[in-house]
């Protein structure tokens, strides 16, 4: 399944969604967040195999040899393909829609819970 490849690909979307947490609108911050960015993912990279292995366990745990051999047959296949080199855009992608769709609703019910605990008589 590619997954160190995968796992790759998908890290500069969650440093990025890290971002504006950690950097809170600072222009400063985020320049060398930005900067950072490479370095971080470098490290990152270094650990990919002790990932991977467990990884490998925790498949090894879930799934027989027999369904292991089934999971790499799919894979090998066109649509198994397709799945494993679309997956990271997927992914990156997916991470963009979940942090977008938190940020459209965080004032939302941030107002609501200001609103329900006033009810109870809290000063907010």
């Amino acid at each position: 399944m590619h997954a160190v490849d995968y796992f790759k690909a998908t890290m500069p979307a969650l440093m990025q969604a890290m971002k504006p947490a950690i950097a809170q609108n600072r222009p400063e911050v985020e320049r060398d967040y930005d900067a950072m960015v490479p370095l971080v993912l470098e490290g990152m990279n270094t650990r990919m195999n002790d990932l991977i292995e467990q990884v490998a366990v925790l498949y090894a745990k879930n799934f027989t040899a027999d369904e292991l051999r089934e999971a790499v047959a799919f894979y090998r296949g066109p649509t198994g393909q397709k799945i494993v080199q679309k997956l990271p855009a997927i992914t990156q992608e997916s991470i963009l829609i979940g942090q977008r769709w938190g940020q459209s609703i965080g004032g939302e019910l941030r107002g609501r819970m200001i609103d329900e605990l006033r009810k109870r008589g809290h000063n907010i």
